[in-house]
């Protein structure tokens, strides 16, 4: 290792971490509910969100045991989450860097890589909030890295298999990482069967095994997010309409390195129908950047940048080595052409990151921590303990109050998921389906403080207690909402 390679990610790291210090300790509710099944695995040794109740809503279980092993070693969980989300998000800056030159880059276009990736904001907002985000981006990272020598040998194909188990256990879109494996490195390769089949035996072992003991424990096999975050379509005109969406996020960061995939496409259209394209290390990282998002479109779910957080080191790379093939066409310039594609891709992130990343990120981290969270625990100190809470946001208020949370989310509560195949959320609360069970207080979000007072639902009154106002939800929703608690008292 040359002091280059030790100098220019250290840069790109130093760039990531300055960047981070605007969203320093941000936290969204998905942060708390990870904290809560992390608790409840260390205390109860259940995947559980309300104690006693085992369930498989979160959607990392690998960082839920990491975290719950930071709780039983008497760690302060919240800083140490935010710590390691840091840390793996610099570890990824780090191995894209090392990724690109195994995958037949240059210097050049290691640098450009690891410079893009220290400030893409959205890397920057999601590892900032203490979630599972980072980690996933970074086992991403460490699968892809593993699969460029996977037909070297049978240890490095049983690397890259258990590279891919571990990554499907931190985010469950990474899965879809596998039957693309099966199509670039079983189907199109002709290396030994044994390191073809190898990965897969690798995988398929602690995949299978992982599947048993959820399924024993929870009932099911996947996380019950799947069924809460898809829409209503399948393959519709509805569903086809949403491909802006994911263009929209992917282009508001990687507008530039995405156009020089493009434009290197079209200028190398013979590529394609090359016999050695089959066995490029790029291909299969152009598959995963452009399958997830399909994906996604084609089942209407509910898109968020974090879900497709992980295809961005993908198109980074693609980008980057692309403008590293059209500069060595060019016999002057050639320097000039990938530092453009940095300057211009740091400068686009640093753009968005500031204007619209971080204000409505530290508003709603701000209301978080001055509105949930107290709510959270004034019922813990106020109400009986075996109280139960309805609430659309679970995290904040579960892992504060102690109390048993009904989720009017659907993502721990499954009889509430299954409603919502059907109704809205305000069919749920305002036509009282959520008292199918007990249910002794509810957290209305909405525009309007108490908009429920006096009003009844399924034989109970709603009486509010408390109300205060959060002045967003997120980038997307930028615009004050007032959460009200009310008791529920039967009628009279």
């Amino acid at each position: 290792m040359n002091r280059r390679e030790i100098i220019i990610p250290a840069l790109a790291v130093l760039l990531y971490l300055i960047l981070s210090i605007p969203l320093a300790g941000s936290v969204i509710d998905d942060t708390y509910i990870h904290y809560q099944y992390a608790r409840n695995l260390a205390e109860e040794y259940q995947l559980a969100f309300n104690r006693g109740v085992p369930s498989y809503g979160a959607t990392s279980p690998l960082w839920v045991f990491i975290l719950a092993l930071s709780w039983k070693a008497g760690m302060n969980m919240i800083f140490f989450s935010h710590l390691l989300s840091h840390i793996f998000a610099a570890l990824s800056v780090i191995m894209i860097y090392f990724y690109v030159t195994r995958s037949g880059g240059g210097e050049k276009e290691a640098a450009a890589a690891a410079l893009i990736m220290s400030a893409e904001a959205w890397l920057l907002r999601w590892s900032s909030v203490g979630m599972e985000s980072s980690f996933a981006v970074f086992m991403v990272v460490a699968a892809l890295y593993l699969s460029a020598g996977s037909m070297d040998s049978l240890l490095r194909s049983v690397l890259f298999g258990i590279s891919l188990a571990l990554a499907s256990l931190t985010r469950p879109e990474v899965l879809l990482m596998v039957p693309i494996s099966i199509v670039v490195f079983v189907l199109f390769r002709r290396e030994k069967l044994r390191y073809r089949l190898g990965w897969l035996l690798a995988f398929g072992v602690i995949y299978s095994g992982w599947l048993l003991l959820v399924k024993s424990h929870t009932g099911t096999y996947f996380p019950l997010t799947a069924g809460a975050k898809q829409g209503w379509s399948f393959l519709s005109l509805h569903a086809l309409k949403r491909v802006v969406l994911p263009v929209k996020i992917i282009g508001a960061t990687l507008l530039f390195p995405a156009a020089a995939s493009l434009a290197w496409l079209i200028t190398s259209r013979r590529v394609l129908f090359d016999t050695r394209t089959l066995k490029s290390p790029l291909l299969f990282p152009a598959l995963w950047a452009v399958s997830l998002p399909a994906i996604y479109v084609i089942f209407d779910f509910n898109i968020l940048s974090r879900y497709l957080l992980p295809v961005f080191p993908a198109i980074i790379v693609l980008g980057v080595m692309a403008a590293g093939d059209l500069a060595s066409r060019v016999r002057k310039g050639s320097r000039v052409i990938i530092s453009t594609l940095v300057a211009l891709a740091i400068l686009q992130n640093i753009i968005f990151y500031f204007l619209v990343v971080v204000p409505p990120t530290r508003d709603f981290s701000r209301g978080m921590k001055e509105v949930l969270v107290p709510i959270g625990k004034w019922l813990g100190e106020n109400t009986p303990e075996d109280a139960v809470v309805a609430t659309p946001d679970i995290g904040a208020i579960g892992f504060y109050s102690g109390r048993e949370v009904l989720d009017l989310g659907g993502l721990v509560t499954p009889w509430i998921n299954r409603l919502r195949d059907t109704l809205t959320v305000e069919q749920i609360i305002r036509e009282g389906y959520f008292l199918r069970e007990r249910c002794d207080y509810l957290i209305d979000r909405d525009y309007i403080s108490a908009r429920l007072e006096g009003e009844t639902a399924g034989g109970m009154e709603f009486v509010p207690l408390l109300a205060d106002t959060v002045a967003n939800l997120g980038i997307r929703r930028q615009k004050p909402v007032v959460y009200t608690l009310y008791r529920l008292r039967p009628v009279e």
